[in-house]
């Protein structure tokens, strides 16, 4: 089975039970689509409307019942029972945060994330942004990975691994 939107990009797939979800790129717009298992693969929605914010999507994750958006204005999120259509379904999750991310995982208490030239971690619970000090300067950081104890990412053509306990 295969589908073909003639899209310019398919960016990122995340999928969730029996549900799964689709970055792309169509010309200058961003989306996200959305596929169902029933007996077979099922094309159901895409979604194409965001706050006038987010001009780019660079990274996504599905957290249960939650989409979180990597966008050039911080991380957005909207509940998946929400209308996605509608750009007001999308809000800010991070308040103080306008720098583009580049990639992002969850962890056990929240999210890491990178920008450019920099490393993050947000907890949800206690709504705390932390910059991660890497004592080395990186720029176009992304690809992140977060694996028990360790943070792996990439800055050009290098690969890192930041320990937890070093923080």
């Amino acid at each position: 089975i295969s589908f073909d939107f003639q899209l310019t990009s398919i960016n990122d797939i995340q999928v969730e039970d029996s549900i799964t979800w689709v970055l792309f790129q169509d010309g200058q717009d961003n989306g996200i689509m959305k596929f169902i298992f029933d007996e077979g693969w099922q094309y159901r929605d895409s979604y194409r409307n965001f706050p006038e914010q987010i001009t780019q999507i660079n990274c996504f994750l599905v957290l249960d019942s939650l989409i979180v958006l990597g966008t050039n204005d911080g991380v957005y999120s909207s509940f998946m029972e929400d209308n996605l259509k509608n750009p007001s379904s999308w809000e800010k999750s991070i308040q103080d945060l306008n720098e583009s991310i580049s990639s992002i995982d969850k962890t056990v208490d929240g999210l890491i994330f990178t920008t450019d030239n920099g490393l993050y971690k947000y907890l949800k619970f206690s709504n705390q942004l932390h910059q991660i000090n890497l004592q080395i300067s990186i720029d176009n950081a992304q690809n992140i990975f977060a694996s028990g104890n360790e943070y792996w990412f990439s800055s050009n053509e290098t690969i890192y691994v930041y320990e937890i306990e070093n923080e």
